[in-house]
């Protein structure tokens, strides 16, 4: 029987909470990984996403029906190669009420395809409102949370404040010193690019911030594709 599908929606319905960023992280995971993966940026003005990652992802104005045929037709492929979606804080509602209109998440399981919605959170009541009403809207759809200390610090009370939210699972991205981020904002940068090769003219200084910064990220990542696998093995048993 072929493995599921997965296809992760990153979301926020607020700017600047990360969205982009945890999109490139877990992009960066695959190819590190050396697995491909099909990429949706939903903002065609600046496209964030789909700038790091060119030849991976496409980008998707949903404000008009050609870009939402080319995003959610594309994600009801089943053939296992998993679908990264950078949801825009823009294109929030329109996203998520073309997945009602549609039945997106109902046909998505009926095609062998596993949606799973990676909620950026930030520290607003508001926030954890909007993510109780999608559980509440979608009960069946898994759900994880990213906590970007960087883009939307929460607080010293961060990890309880995350853990009421409606999910399976937590991912924390810890903050990164000012110099350190610069470096990762570069156009050119690439997360895998730098695991396997570590540029000789970057301080050592720097190098050894990202790497304690990045590895911690890329481990949760890994664990939870195992417990995503472990959960498979369950149910194709």
């Amino acid at each position: 029987m072929r493995a599921r599908t997965y296809v992760f929606i990153i979301c926020s319905p607020h700017p600047r909470t990360g969205v982009s960023t945890t999109a490139r992280l877990l992009a960066d995971f695959y190819i590190h990984t050396r697995r491909i993966f099909a990429g949706f940026d939903t903002d065609p003005h600046e496209s964030p996403f789909a700038n790091y990652f060119p030849a991976s992802v496409g980008i998707a104005d949903l404000a008009n029906i050609q870009g939402q045929i080319d995003l959610f037709d594309n994600l009801l492929l089943a053939d296992e190669i998993p679908r990264i979606v950078d949801v825009w804080s823009r294109s929030w509602k329109t996203f998520f009420d073309i997945a009602g209109s549609t039945d997106f998440f109902g046909e998505a399981q009926r095609r062998g395809v596993t949606p799973f919605i990676l909620y950026v959170a930030d520290g607003s009541e508001s926030s954890l409102e909007i993510a109780e009403h999608l559980h509440a809207q979608w009960p069946d759809i898994n759900m994880a949370i990213v906590g970007n200390e960087g883009a939307a610090p929460i607080g010293a009370g961060a990890i309880d404040h995350l853990e009421r939210y409606p999910a399976m699972h937590v991912f924390e991205i810890k903050t990164l010193d000012p110099v350190v981020r610069k470096v990762i904002e570069a156009a050119d940068f690439s997360f895998s690019q730098f695991l396997a090769e570590p540029q000789d003219q970057m301080s050592i200084v720097v190098r050894a911030s990202l790497r304690a910064w990045l590895l911690p990220v890329f481990q949760q990542f890994q664990s939870f594709e195992l417990r995503l696998t472990l959960q498979d093995s369950q149910y194709f048993g």
